[in-house]
């Protein structure tokens, strides 16, 4: 048997072999995706298929390089194989045909602060507009991602706001194109373009016989068509994805190329990788209930391989959000004396939780590090509280007022700084602040008051509501709306919430509040042996023998839907974060937390509800 079929399983290697059509793999959660992947572009190298005429396709360029690296351990040698990124390959067909799309040979591919410059300076001419830089970078970027260009939304035009967005969105263009540039949107855009000519279509169809696309079920419509155009009649196409894990749509993915790939390439072959080998008998099977009421899916199963031990998923009900994320670091305390820390996560829908967990494993000396994410106190948003805190506690405390006197942005910029500064020399006694009552005198008299105002009632949560009405932040991060996954009024607010329960038990003073948060910015973990702290979607490619997930509460996990569609993401999130877990899996809520400084009652999610009795026990 040649090398390169060894040890693969009967699906795998029948996947591996065929190569004479298009083909979809349909693999399962743990079910040796990657390993069959690269196994096939292997075995296609070891038939003497040239590696470059076979390009994969990879949406990281992690994925990309390791993909590499697998291929020339199994041949024995560099496959000449082109693995890399959509981006990637789009960069490299735009430097050779730039000219087909009035590019020059030396454009400029613009990040995000790029393309924030460039925004901000178009806003200054609209001083009436609706937009902040972020809204509009955002909203370009959606239309771009659906493929609409200025001119194709000029014939669906539906108000006076969508004229102001087009106009802002042709002038972003037109600005990009005078300095010989692009933005990562229209990487995918312009090769689709090129793509149009016959001839530049036809050399690119011969030079890739063989392409390969991972993770398919992430695709969004540029990157599919890109697919489409590229294929030709001699070219053979082999997509691998999980429709079960198909959980970007908030960005552009689309779960349907997946689900009608047959309809798109009628004679494909359609194998399937239906064998789990991460997962114990019944985290796979709860997982299975739950993905089992979706509509939208394939007929694939999840078939484990890993013997039964008869443990069910352990169930954690609590009073609140607190007692909850106490009885995981307690159970966890538990846990380490058979496992090591590394191999324990816990995982959660939004990054707003993490704070309370953070604390608990802090005070409990468990060391842990935050995948995706900064630890909760390290956030902007909370610094930016924590600096007002910290001048109403010390008004000498210049760091602290040079990080709030222009936040939000109110025009006090670097001559209004310097202006500030030459007054306090000139006056040897006055400090900075002292300074701003010539110079800046709302925002001194504005922290005299809530300095005052603190003096009086001693309670930190009310002082920073007060911070916040006073200096409008809500309204700031509400108008800024720079990331959707970013929720930084909702970070604030959880810090309210966690004084404010502190609050409820004990007095709280300023100086050792602020005491304990600056420790907690400081925490960098660098000990390997830590549990982990992501959320579900930042789970999605990893595993661990003990998984928490927490939080799984109606309107928290799930989140609030309006739609089927948006239901059954949901319910594909929570699958991508069960089937994690290689040994244990525990499900925790609460009956009530905090929202918005508010006590809020919750039901227990569904997907609780939808494990059978016979997979699940609860632990009092």
């Amino acid at each position: 048997m040649n090398k390169i079929l060894q040890d693969l399983n009967q699906e795998q290697k029948s996947a591996v072999l065929f190569n004479d059509n298009h083909q979809i793999i349909l693999a399962g959660a743990g079910s040796g995706k990657t390993r069959t992947l690269t196994h096939k572009i292997a075995y296609l190298c070891d038939q003497k298929v040239p590696g470059h005429s076979i390009v994969a396709i990879t949406f990281t360029n992690k994925a990309a390089n390791e993909m590499k690296d697998r291929i020339a351990t199994l041949i024995g040698q560099s496959s000449g194989v082109l693995a890399c990124t959509f981006h990637s390959l789009c960069n490299r067909i735009l430097r050779t045909y730039y000219t087909k799309v009035n590019l020059e040979s030396n454009f400029t591919i613009y990040d995000e602060k790029d393309q924030i410059k460039v925004i901000e300076k178009i806003l200054e001419n609209y001083p009436d507009s609706k937009y902040t830089s972020y809204k509009l970078k955002n909203d370009i970027s959606f239309s771009k991602n659906n493929m609409k260009t200025p001119d194709s939304m000029m014939h669906i035009l539906e108000d006076s706001s969508s004229l102001e967005f087009i106009t802002l969105y042709q002038e972003y263009n037109e600005i990009l194109a005078q300095n010989n540039s692009i933005d990562f949107d229209d990487l995918l855009l312009l090769t689709l373009d090129i793509l149009e000519d016959n001839d530049i279509r036809t050399v690119l169809q011969e030079k890739y016989k063989y392409i390969f696309v991972d993770e398919f079920q992430d695709t969004n419509k540029p990157q599919f068509e890109i697919i489409r155009k590229l294929v030709g009649k001699k070219t053979k196409l082999c997509v691998v994805g999980d429709d079960n894990q198909s959980i970007y749509g908030w960005r552009g993915s689309d779960i349907d190329y997946l689900l009608n790939f047959n309809i798109y390439y009628p004679d494909c072959k359609v194998s399937k990788l239906e064998i789990n080998y991460r997962s114990r008998p019944r985290i796979i099977q709860a997982a299975q209930n739950i993905i089992d009421l979706n509509i939208n899916k394939t007929d694939k199963k999840l078939i484990p391989n890993r013997s039964d031990d008869k443990k069910r998923i352990t169930i954690f009900k609590e009073p609140n959000e607190y007692e909850e994320a106490s009885r995981i670091i307690s159970e966890i305390r538990t846990l380490n004396t058979k496992h090591k820390y590394e191999d324990i996560a816990i995982l959660y829908r939004t990054n707003i939780q993490s704070r309370v967990l953070e604390d608990l494993a802090r005070r409990n000396n468990i060391p842990y590090r935050i995948v995706g994410g900064l630890n909760f106190y390290a956030r902007k948003e909370i610094k930016d509280i924590i600096s007002f805190l910290k001048l109403i506690n010390n008004t000498k405390d210049n760091i602290a007022l040079n990080r709030v006197i222009n936040f939000p942005p109110k025009g006090f910029g670097k001559k209004s700084m310097e202006k500030l500064v030459n007054l306090a020399d000139f006056n040897n006694n006055n400090t900075l602040f002292e300074s701003c009552q010539e110079i800046h005198t709302n925002f001194y008299n504005n922290i005299i008051t809530l300095k005052n105002n603190y003096k009086e009632h001693k309670t930190i949560s009310i002082l920073i509501k007060d911070i916040i009405t006073t200096f409008k932040i809500r309204e700031y991060w509400t108008d800024i709306n720079e990331n959707s996954d970013i929720d930084r009024n909702g970070n604030i607010m959880e810090l309210i919430n966690t004084l404010i329960s502190l609050e409820e038990t004990d007095s709280l003073e300023l100086t050792n509040f602020l005491q304990d948060a600056a420790l907690a910015a400081s925490n960098k973990e660098d000990n390997k042996n830590c549990i982990t702290l992501m959320t579900a979607h930042a789970s999605k490619g990893l595993e661990y023998s003990v998984i928490f997930i927490c939080g799984l509460m109606e309107g928290l996990f799930p989140l609030p839907v309006d739609t089927h569609k948006e239901l059954e993401e949901e319910r594909r999130l929570f699958y991508v974060a069960l089937t994690r877990a290689k040994n244990k899996a525990y499900l925790t809520y609460s009956k009530r937390r905090y929202k918005y400084g508010q006590e809020t009652y919750y039901y227990r999610s569904h997907f609780i509800e939808q494990i059978p009795s016979k997979y699940k026990e609860l632990k009092r």
